[in-house]
């Protein structure tokens, strides 16, 4: 089983043209974690309609105790990252 985690950009890319499907042909599961999916939340508040595809095509990952933990660890060693990158990190190293 394949399996991704994306970002707002990938998601937003392939939503502006209408092809979120395709990343269904590459990948099994998409998941999505919480500041990610705040990201397509505002997107979606200001108008633009592809976020509804792609909450369609993802999972999104609460973020639990261990993951928060780590979430804090990698905001501290990785300040430059945005939050959507590092709550990614976490939940992939969490997923090894």
């Amino acid at each position: 089983m394949t399996r991704a985690i994306a970002d707002t950009d990938i998601l937003s890319a392939f939503g502006k043209v209408g092809k979120v499907e395709i990343l269904h042909s590459l990948f099994d599961e998409i998941f999505i974690v919480p500041a990610v999916f705040e990201e397509l939340l505002q997107a979606w508040r200001a108008g633009f309609s592809f976020v509804e595809d792609a909450f369609k095509s993802v999972r999104l990952i609460p973020l639990d105790t261990g993951l928060e933990e780590r979430v804090r660890r990698f905001s501290l060693l990785y300040p430059q990252l945005g939050r959507g990158d590092i709550e990614s990190i976490a939940f992939a190293v969490s997923e090894k």
